[in-house]
């Protein structure tokens, strides 16, 4: 086995401009997203009357945003070991998986949030076209809080096909088998 790279984003970006990225990114969607429905549900009415339903479901989109990471590694067979605590008023849950998985296995568990909760909010857009301007938000705010996820997926994505991924402390490692072992 050949550690091939180890993806830490806290030290190869730090957390100032990570989170500033997060922000950028936000804004961008929600822009790109408002616009898009815009246009496309031009003739429809805005309602405000759901503000306080967006506030509780933005809050429980970084405890979703998790619980989608375990579901999606439990769907694939593999074993979680998760920890909650509590820091303030929010829960924080973290996750550790045993053993190493494979490439797709990986960027499907990475990406996984952002494609469920994308789908999820798009759909209610398409359903409701006066709370678009709301949803634009939620959507929003899953990709910021998945910019790390997207990160993370684009050095995955570049490694070599047959690798494998190990989590380490802050980030993973991308292995490499030996032909001749």
């Amino acid at each position: 086995m050949t550690c091939w790279k180890t993806i830490n984003l806290s030290k190869d970006y730090g957390f100032h401009r990570l989170f500033f990225l997060s922000f950028l990114i936000s804004i961008l969607a929600f822009i790109v997203m408002y616009v898009s429905m815009q246009l496309f549900f031009h003739s429809r009415p805005l309602e405000d009357n759901g503000l306080i339903y967006v506030c509780l479901i933005a809050l429980l989109l970084v405890p979703g945003h998790q619980i989608i990471h375990i579901m999606a590694l439990k769907l694939m067979g593999k074993k979680v070991q998760t920890k909650i605590v509590k820091k303030g008023i929010f829960p924080i849950i973290t996750i550790k998986q045993c053993g190493l998985l494979s490439k797709p296995v990986a960027l499907l568990t990475i990406l996984a949030p952002i494609m469920f909760f994308s789908m999820v909010l798009f759909l209610f857009s398409l359903m409701y076209p006066a709370y678009m301007h709301y949803v634009s938000i939620l959507i929003a705010i899953n990709i910021g809080i998945c910019v790390s996820d997207l990160l993370y997926s684009y050095h995955i994505f570049k490694a070599p096909r047959k690798c494998m991924l190990d989590e380490n402390n802050g980030g993973y490692d991308i292995i490499l088998y030996e032909e001749n072992m």
